[in-house]
């Protein structure tokens, strides 16, 4: 229990630096209307907010368990409760602004042109079906003189 509430209390203090990724990766699929670059992003962003509620809670167990163990002086314990407080908030921050970022996201999409097949995907598309490309167009035979 000592190394699970240590852990999940350290990787608090470096939740900024993956959020400014996240931040950056969907900036950047906004920018050049990547549709399904910016849906994968606001789903992988959803799903670690979720995770990160679940690693909140768990730690917050962790602190009430770990509290007695802290020994009873009260600079103590107040820097006890201070410290684990802040991870919380951290993680439920976080969690937060994942959430916000998965909205924008999805907004963002939905307001982006619908991306169009490429020429190879309808050739394959085609094929499947058991039609011929619509671009394979028989060869003009030349006059011949």
């Amino acid at each position: 229990m000592q190394w699970r509430y240590g852990s999940v209390g350290l990787f608090s203090g470096f939740l900024l630096t993956p959020l400014l990724a996240v931040l950056i990766a969907g900036a950047v699929s906004t920018f050049a209307e990547h549709r399904r670059v910016s849906r994968v992003l606001a789903i992988l962003n959803i799903v670690v907010a979720v995770l990160l509620i679940l690693a909140m809670a768990a730690f917050a167990l962790d602190a009430f368990q770990m509290r007695h163990t802290v020994p009873d002086v009260k600079e103590a314990r107040w820097t006890f409760d201070v410290a684990a407080i802040k991870a919380t908030a951290k993680y439920l921050l976080a969690a937060a602004v994942l959430f916000w970022l998965a909205k924008a996201e999805l907004g963002a999409a939905k307001l982006m042109p619908v991306e169009k097949k490429s020429r190879r995907e309808e050739a394959h598309a085609s094929l499947a079906l058991g039609k011929p490309p619509a671009e394979a167009k028989p060869p003009k035979s030349e006059p011949t003189s």
